[in-house]
């Protein structure tokens, strides 16, 4: 695993997930990154990740806003080819969850946990596997620490509130001792925001920080550097994990991450 993480949220793309309508071209790995770059606001850096040079990518995230108490898990993947193996209907499996990837060149599949059956997934090394069919070993074997869901202990939400932030507020959340990754915290100021119409003459800020996930983090004033006093804003608070696992004897590589993202709407007042 990565021994340091650079935390990086794009926050304006929270909840874009990959898009299924994958083009048949000579660039379908290039052109899935892409789509992953601009879809996956991660609690870690998905960029400097998505950089490295793998064959496929491997991913669980959860993300909630403030009105859901349980955070909506999602399990997918893709797996680039040609291969000289044979990948159509095999098996993925994350933890507890296990699907089925189509047969497709580039392989995808997509697995959302509605039904909140899998949040013992996290806080826990898990298991990921990639199962060819009527294969009895997997050609991806990996043990991997997935990082707890993020939960906020200092808010609880109530229809129409909006919690302020300023210089010298803090937010908290459950720490989670055995991330050492630390946690990526986004201030997020729209300004194409209807709430935010009166700052016309304004531009979309982001503000970026990285600390330690030891459960609380104070705000200083550069933390809001930029957004005008008054504002709607958006705090976005995420954690995760990555490593690089092999693809059965071959030389190939696939990418297993997964992250943790919690927004929540607030005003600035300072």
């Amino acid at each position: 695993m990565m021994k340091k993480l650079i935390f990086t949220l794009f926050v304006a793309l929270l909840f874009a997930s990959c898009k299924k309508d994958v083009p048949c071209c000579d660039t379908e790995l290039e052109k899935l990154l892409i789509q992953q770059r601009n879809g996956l606001p991660s609690a870690i850096q998905i960029l400097d990740m998505l950089e490295q040079p793998t064959d496929g990518y491997i991913w669980l995230k959860s993300y909630n806003g403030p009105a859901n108490d349980r955070p909506v898990t999602q399990c997918s993947g893709f797996i680039n080819g040609p291969w000289e193996m044979n990948f159509t209907a095999s098996t993925l499996q994350f933890g507890g969850i296990s699907t089925t990837m189509p047969a497709d060149r580039v392989h995808y599949t997509d697995f959302i946990d509605t039904q909140y059956q899998y949040e013992n997934i996290y806080g826990a090394a898990q298991d990921v596997r990639i199962t060819l069919n009527g294969a009895e070993q997997p050609v991806v074997n990996a043990n991997f620490y997935v990082p707890k869901h993020i939960q906020l202990a200092n808010y609880t939400f109530q229809l129409h509130q909006k919690p302020t932030y300023e210089s010298g507020v803090s937010i908290s959340w459950v720490a989670d001792t055995a991330n050492a990754y630390g946690v990526g915290v986004a201030v997020v100021y729209q300004a194409d925001d209807p709430a935010n119409s009166a700052y016309t003459n304004s531009k979309s800020v982001v503000n970026l920080i990285h600390t330690e996930d030891d459960g609380s983090y104070t705000f200083s004033a550069s933390d809001f550097a930029d957004i005008p006093t008054g504002a709607n804003i958006e705090i976005v608070i995420g954690r995760g994990n990555y490593q690089v696992a092999q693809i059965g004897s071959s030389t190939k590589k696939v990418g297993i991450y997964s992250y943790s993202v919690k927004s929540v709407p607030a005003y600035f007042d300072n």
